[in-house]
């Protein structure tokens, strides 16, 4: 036995790798071309891990491109591929990279590895696929019946382009806006399925929307160089700069495409009528977005002020720069607001109802399950939030005012069975999942299936207590697989939750969301609401943007325009790929890849 095999070095818990924190637009300051701290999991070529695969086919030109190894020892000397617009595998990387960040903010906050295998055409489940370069043409978007995100490349109008050069190749998977955006899409429809099949409520789009905004934009806060570099330039006055990178979504896709902030941005000055009269999908979800960063920066002027008391640095428009201390410190609070914030958001799933879902049953679920973990609203980001909402008409329906103990959710009746044992025993088992968000070599992080007696149990119970649960009885009843989430509160303290969900379709929808506690007492019977009177104004909600996602038309890709965006060396005919990546080729086999009109921007 060799030295080395007897004294094995441990596997490092993370692994570097370069993205571009904004897009190649804003990357030409060379301050945004960052690197960031993944999950060290193994990976195969793709990268192929137990979530995430990349399978770079692009189906206009017919072809597949060399994919990366990034465990490959001259790639982890260098810390991975170095950033380039040119080269397929930074692409892969990038895209790569920018999902497994997402995806373990999504672990932390809820409290468990997120399960993202997805069962297509009833086979087994399989991880979520990335397609850096699906098609040609202006768009990215998540596909649920695929379970794969499919960016397209397209090139800038020549009249104007913003910093592009006009007629230049812009590709969406490039840019963290796009990737993070289209990854929470499918996030969400995994956490929350029936939230798009709502055709009724313009809220549910806009939920999508909103969320798939918002988790890139306060993401960005957690990028320290280009934090404290807007910090200093600002001295701290974030929530007042008129023109920031940090506050914009998708700058250069936008300016390819004749825009001048970005796709959207957050600059929405807030406004009692928005909620009433803002219907199309995208701008809603606007509302939401820019109430939510509203409470960001009320949260964060209240913390810094103490900071520029004590350093005797006024924070208004000056000559002289803020001391690089200070910078450090006002920057560090801004990053762990908005990371306090985005988790308050994600946390908010588990507290929702699973049908007809509203802006303001948000709100309620996301102070409901922020006061279960921190009943010390300590930092007032749950009275920003509301504060924040209120002055955009958003209001919660059920309640009797916009103070916190009202927006809570009811407890339980205290009558309510527990759940059945084998539910709460299986505990033992999804706590062991933990060990698979840092996996080491060999094992495997897809999710087990859940067992049929758990199922069968909770059927029976869901039966037996249907009038206490708010259920009908004699109608059918889909039930959820059970969640279970385990996280630490401020104090110290493991809380652990048990959430199920379960729907009935009678003459209309309903549904509960049921959170119980460890032992199975059931703590939370969350139900849906009847919709309010939605009424759109007269010209509203007919665009492209505002069709269902459902609605989507499966097609050949168009044709190839110009010339191949790289060059030949990295293209690898099917046939050829097949041989050398039999492992990826599963993935990309038998694959339709859909083609959106270019108005459609997911």
């Amino acid at each position: 036995m060799r030295q080395g095999e007897r004294f094995p070095y441990p596997r490092p818990s993370i692994r570097p790798l370069k993205i571009y924190a904004f897009d190649p637009m804003v990357a030409r300051d060379t301050r945004t071309k960052i690197a960031v701290e993944t999950r060290n999991e193994p990976l195969a070529p793709g990268p192929r891990g137990p979530r995430i695969v990349v399978v770079d086919y692009d189906a206009t030109r017919g072809c597949f491109y060399t994919p990366v190894n990034l465990d490959d020892p001259a790639v982890l000397m260098q810390g991975g591929i170095d950033h380039s617009e040119g080269d397929p595998r930074f692409h892969q990387q990038m895209v790569y990279a920018v999902a497994s960040q997402i995806l373990g903010i999504f672990d932390r906050a809820l409290g468990r590895p997120f399960d993202l295998g997805s069962a297509i055409r009833g086979g087994p489940p399989r991880p979520l696929r990335i397609f850096p370069h699906a098609f040609e043409g202006q768009n990215a978007y998540y596909e649920p019946q695929m379970g794969a995100l499919l960016f397209g490349y397209f090139r800038a109008t020549s009249d104007d382009a913003g910093a592009n050069i006009p007629g230049q190749l812009v590709f969406s998977c490039l840019s963290h806006d796009v990737v993070a955006h289209e990854l929470t899409h499918a996030l969400i429809d995994r956490l929350s399925p029936r939230l798009q099949t709502e055709v009724d409520n313009p809220d549910a789009y806009a939920l999508h929307e909103g969320l798939s905004d918002l988790v890139p934009m306060l993401h960005r806060f957690s990028f320290g160089t280009i934090l404290r570099e807007e910090v200093r330039r600002t001295r701290g006055r974030l929530d007042t700069v008129a023109e920031s990178p940090l506050f914009e979504i998708a700058a250069q896709f936008g300016a390819a495409v004749g825009l001048k902030y970005g796709l959207r941005n957050a600059r929405m000055k807030a406004d009692t009528r928005q909620y009433s009269t803002v219907m199309e999908p995208h701008a809603r979800g606007g509302v939401f977005m820019s109430a939510v960063m509203d409470a960001l920066f009320q949260t964060y002027q209240a913390q810094v002020r103490d900071l520029f008391q004590i350093a005797g640095s006024p924070q208004s428009p000056g000559d002289d720069d803020l001391h690089p201390d200070l910078v450090g410190r006002i920057a560090t609070e801004a990053a762990r607001a908005a990371a306090a914030l985005l988790t308050m958001c994600i946390r908010a799933f588990d507290y929702l109802p699973p049908v007809a879902v509203t802006f303001g049953d948000f709100l309620r679920a996301v102070v409901t399950a922020d006061k279960e973990l921190n009943p010390d609203d300590t930092s007032g980001q749950r009275a920003a939030l509301i504060e924040s909402f209120r002055r955009r008409g958003i209001y919660a329906s059920g309640v009797r005012s916009s103070a916190e103990e009202s927006l809570l959710w009811d407890r339980a009746d205290r009558g309510i069975a527990p759940l059945p044992s084998v539910c709460v025993s299986a505990l033992t088992q999804n706590a062991q999942a933990f060990r698979r968000i840092r996996p080491e070599e060999g094992e495997r992080a897809s999710s087990e299936p859940v067992a049929r007696d758990v199922m069968s149990a909770l059927r029976a119970y869901a039966r037996t207590n249907a009038r206490a649960l708010r259920l009908a009885p004699d109608v059918r009843m889909d039930i959820s697989r059970p969640r279970y989430s385990f996280r630490v509160a401020p104090d110290g303290q493991l809380v652990v939750e048990i959430i199920i969900q379960i729907v009935q379709k009678a003459r209309r929808i309903i549904g509960v969301t049921v959170v119980a506690s460890a032992d199975g007492s059931i703590r939370y019977v969350i139900p849906n609401h009847p919709l309010p009177r939605f009424e759109p104004p007269p010209e509203e909600g007919k665009t492209a943007e505002a069709e269902p996602k459902a609605a989507l038309k499966a097609a050949t890709a168009s044709p190839p325009r110009g010339s191949a965006p790289f060059p030949a060396r990295y293209r690898i005919a099917p046939a050829r790929y097949r041989l050398l990546y039999p492992e990826l080729s599963v993935h990309a086999r038998d694959v339709p890849v859909p083609q959106l009109d270019s108005s459609h921007r997911g």
